[in-house]
């Protein structure tokens, strides 16, 4: 066939952009344009696991942990307003999900494949809030309430005084590490009851908030009985079981410290991330949260196998499905399963543009009608940008750092306010009235509305990531 006679065309549903991602580090910048191909490629009508071989299904699980991460990128509201009604059409009658959407799997002896999987059944609850939340449209809430309800009352039955059975998927694909899957399901069930209260709040059903915070209760006395010991670590001590017990606020004092503390510590000792796809998408921020950036950096930039960089430094082009795709020393994986364009990895995306770009959302106003602005400081790390079309309007941040200074400029769209926190106090902005300030941990807080604003300030040492 003579040169030139076939054109390539790239084919994915009416998703228009809407965030961009660019900084300083050059091997972040390539993740983003992987993780934005990975998208393209694969949501098409539904959102597939991988679309170059014969599987190219709808799974839950690899749906709602990068949920986040789609809505940056692109807008996905339509598009996962849609795959939810085959989500609701999909569900069995005992109020289980299917594992997979549209469902094909569920009739098949195909192992533990089906429903009802903890991680990905429960992207019934979690996909339509995270969509609330971005969007700020109680509409997808209000049309999947029941269902959402007839899943947690599958929930409450499935579980054995509050203990999900040792079924699923578990930490699919993790490297390195093995959590327990009645962990996995029992912390899932208490998340899903956590959402469900917050979901009934804001549909003004407050009767059934009120039923669902006992539902989340009843799940974490049943998650400390079984997962925590006396001494306050847990049964199963893997990264995504920490990550899982911190993110989902299962644990009280002093078993967190005690767990946030071993998680910073085998991070420190193992210098890889070892999750699977249910702890990949929630150990950056549960790291950012527990106030340690600097291991959230460590192990986003890390090039070591496994990593997010080191598939980079192979030339990849899209997000791979397992960490071990591809090594020097074993060469392929099994080619019955393994995609190179498969997106669940690249759910840390959102973790990029909330902390490297400094968006996010503040969970209380949701839509971005009101923001957060924190960039992180790390070595290495000198400026970026970033900007979201969000339904209020465009937010663009931009920040650089040199010689112990930070210049800070940001867009706040009009109906909208900013939290914007700086490492360090303010020397110079153009913020029309005095802002009120508030320390938070070595963070100098303040409280913009729309506008436009350039602050400056000095980074103090606390704030700084030392490489």
């Amino acid at each position: 066939m003579p040169a030139g006679t076939i054109t390539g065309l790239v084919f994915h549903s009416a998703t228009p952009p809407t965030g961009e991602f660019e900084c300083s580090h050059a091997k972040l910048n390539q993740l983003q344009h992987n993780i934005v191909w990975g998208q393209k490629g694969n949501f098409v009508e539904v959102p597939t696991d991988c679309p170059q071989r014969d599987e190219r299904l709808g799974w839950m699980g690899a749906a709602q942990v990068f949920v986040r991460t789609a809505c940056f990128n692109m807008d996905v509201a339509g598009f996962f307003n849609r795959w939810m009604l085959d989500v609701v059409d999909a569900q069995l009658p005992d109020g289980a999900y299917t594992d997979v959407v549209p469902d094909i799997l569920s009739n098949r002896k195909m192992g533990a494949w089906g429903s009802g999987a903890p991680a990905w059944g429960d992207a019934g609850v979690i996909v339509p809030w995270t969509i609330y939340q971005c969007y700020g449209d109680k509409r997808l809430l209000e049309r999947c309430y029941e269902s959402m309800t007839r899943y947690m009352n599958y929930l409450e039955r499935r579980c054995r005084d509050g203990i999900h059975p040792d079924f699923g998927y578990g930490d699919w694909l993790a490297m390195g590490s093995d959590t327990s899957k009645e962990l996995i399901g029992t912390a899932y069930s208490a998340y899903s009851a956590s959402l469900m209260s917050r979901i009934a709040r804001v549909l003004g059903r407050l009767g059934d908030a009120a039923h669902f915070d006992l539902v989340f209760d009843r799940f974490k006395a049943a998650f400390n009985r079984e997962f925590v010991t006396p001494g306050g670590r847990l049964t199963s001590q893997s990264q995504t079981a920490c990550v899982l017990a911190l993110r989902f606020g299962l644990l009280s004092e002093p078993p967190r410290a005690h767990v946030a503390a071993w998680l910073g510590r085998d991070i420190e000792t193992r210098g890889v991330i070892t999750t699977g796809f249910v702890g990949c998408n929630l150990i950056l921020p549960t790291l950012s949260q527990i106030g340690r950036d600097d291991l959230a950096w460590k192990l986003l930039t890390n090039e070591k196998f496994p990593s997010w960089l080191f598939s980079v430094n192979q030339g990849a082009t899209t997000i791979w499905e397992r960490w071990d795709g591809w090594t020097p020393e074993k060469g392929f994986q099994d080619v019955g399963m393994n995609s190179f364009n498969h997106y669940a990895y690249g759910s840390c995306g959102q973790w990029m543009y909330a902390r490297i770009g400094a968006i996010d959302l503040a969970e209380t106003e949701p839509g971005f009608a009101r923001f957060v602005v924190r960039p992180v400081v790390a070595a290495g790390l000198d400026h970026a940008k970033a900007s979201l079309d969000s339904m209020h309007g465009r937010i663009e941040t931009q920040w650089t750092h040199q010689d112990g200074a930070m210049t800070l400029r940001v867009l706040v769209p009009a109906n909208t306010s900013a939290d914007i926190y700086l490492p360090g106090e303010i020397v110079t902005s153009n913020i029309a009235e005095k802002p009120e300030v508030q320390w938070q941990d070595g963070w100098c807080k303040v409280q913009v509305p729309a506008g436009q604003y350039e602050v400056q300030c000095k980074v103090t040492a606390g704030a700084r990531i030392h490489g």
